[in-house]
C-alpha cells in the first residue's frame, strides 16, 4: 500500500493550471491499479480546504463517500482498535506531539503517523522535503513513484 498526501487531491480537483497538474492527473488515473490509502485525518484536512470551493452537498459526499470519487482506502488510526479510548487518545497525542517536535506541521504529523502505523511501501506527496530526515519510509513525488513503478518488473 502507498499513502497519499492531501496535496495530490487538491491539485487534481482545484488547480488545473498548476505546473504539476498533468503528471498528477496521470498518477490519479493509475489509482485503480494500486492499493492506495488516505488517512482519515488527511480527509478531514482536505474537506476543510475544499469547504471554500465545494457545495455543502459535494463536501458531505467527499467526507462520507470519498471512495466513490477516488479509489482509495480511508485509513483510521490502527492502534485505536487495540486500546480504550482514553488510553489510545493519550498515546496518540504523545506520539503526534513527538513528530511535531521534529518540525512537522499538524497535517504532516498526521500523515507520517498513519504512514508509519500502516508501514506503507511509500508515502507519495508533492512536498517530499516536508518529510526528509523524519522517516525511514520512502517518500516520493507522484512523478518519482510512476518512474519507479515502471522500472519494477
Amino acid at each position: 500500500m502507498i499513502l497519499l498526501d492531501t496535496n495530490i487531491f487538491v491539485i487534481d480537483r482545484f488547480f488545473p493550471r498548476d505546473d504539476r497538474f498533468e503528471q498528477n492527473r496521470h498518477f490519479v488515473t493509475v489509482f485503480p491499479q494500486l492499493r492506495c490509502g488516505f488517512s482519515i485525518f488527511s480527509l478531514l484536512e482536505l474537506c476543510g480546504i475544499s469547504s471554500f470551493h465545494l457545495s455543502t452537498q459535494e463536501l458531505r459526499r467527499w467526507m462520507y463517500s470519498f471512495e466513490e470519487a477516488y479509489p482509495v482506502e480511508i485509513l483510521p488510526p490502527l492502534a485505536m482498535k487495540e486500546a480504550s479510548a482514553a488510553s489510545w487518545l493519550s498515546s496518540f497525542f504523545t506520539s503526534l506531539f513527538e513528530r511535531i517536535e521534529h518540525k512537522l506541521t499538524l497535517g504532516d504529523a498526521f500523515v507520517l503517523q498513519t504512514a508509519e502505523e500502516y508501514q506503507v511501501d511509500a508515502l507519495v506527496t508533492w512536498n517530499p522535503k516536508d518529510f526528509t530526515d523524519r522517516t525511514t519510509l520512502p517518500v516520493l513525488t507522484p512523478a518519482e513513484f510512476l518512474v519507479q513503478r515502471e522500472k519494477t518488473p
